[in-house]
């Protein structure tokens, strides 16, 4: 019992640390990109992302790129729903570890 529940906690903390890597990777791609944007019909969809918009959508972005390389590498044995799955909840994780990080206060 004691050994699923640590493979289940490995299981989640796992997918987030990848997804939240990948996500902030991404995230950073996109601001770098939004900042650049100066046709107004698309600088309202994104453009001067805050950090925390761009580590959304990296995220977003990073959990369908992932589960579809963990389901390439998988082979036939894999799902691509299973996968996805498995990294949004990593992705929600991650986001939410950001978010507290974000919202204290130095003192």
């Amino acid at each position: 019992m004691l050994q699923q529940i640590f493979e289940f906690l490995a299981w989640v903390v796992g997918a987030a640390v990848v997804v939240g890597v990948a996500g902030a990777i991404v995230g950073e791609a996109l601001r770098f990109i939004s900042r650049r944007v100066t046709n107004p019909k698309i600088a309202w969809l994104c453009g001067n992302l805050s950090l925390g918009e761009g580590f959304g959508l990296g995220l977003v972005v990073a959990s369908f790129i992932v589960a579809g390389a963990y389901a390439a590498a998988g082979g036939d044995g894999v799902d691509y729903g299973y996968a996805w799955f498995r990294y949004a909840i990593g992705g929600a994780l991650a986001f939410a570890a950001y978010g507290i990080v974000a919202s204290r206060r130095s003192a």
